[in-house]
């Protein structure tokens, strides 16, 4: 049986990447067009904390599910901003330095 590669010659094979770019470039604008984006923004993540911690004081035994765009918000992920958050304030807390340039 003869091989795909033997069938064609090596410069068929040398457009498929321009073209991957140009589906790939012509998918991120379609979605950028309809308001869809891959993942939540750090905005949102603050909102949802806010919630989460108005919901832990009315009910703290209640697990509460957030959904962000028909999609369920992995808890994993809000505990990871969570972390990723207070560490970035630590650490502007811990240096007293202005913030700009100085000259």
């Amino acid at each position: 049986m003869e091989s795909v590669f033997a069938r064609h010659k090596l410069s068929n094979f040398a457009a498929i990447p321009s073209n991957l770019a140009n589906r790939k470039d012509q998918y991120k604008k379609k979605l950028q067009k309809w308001g869809l984006r891959k993942r939540i923004e750090g905005p949102e993540y603050d909102a949802i904390l806010a919630l989460e911690s108005q919901h832990q004081q009315e009910n703290p035994n209640v697990t509460t599910r957030y959904l962000f765009g028909n999609r369920e918000v992995i808890p994993a992920n809000l505990a990871r901003y969570k972390m990723r958050v207070s560490r970035l304030r630590r650490s502007s807390d811990d240096t007293n330095e202005p913030v700009g340039k100085c000259f």
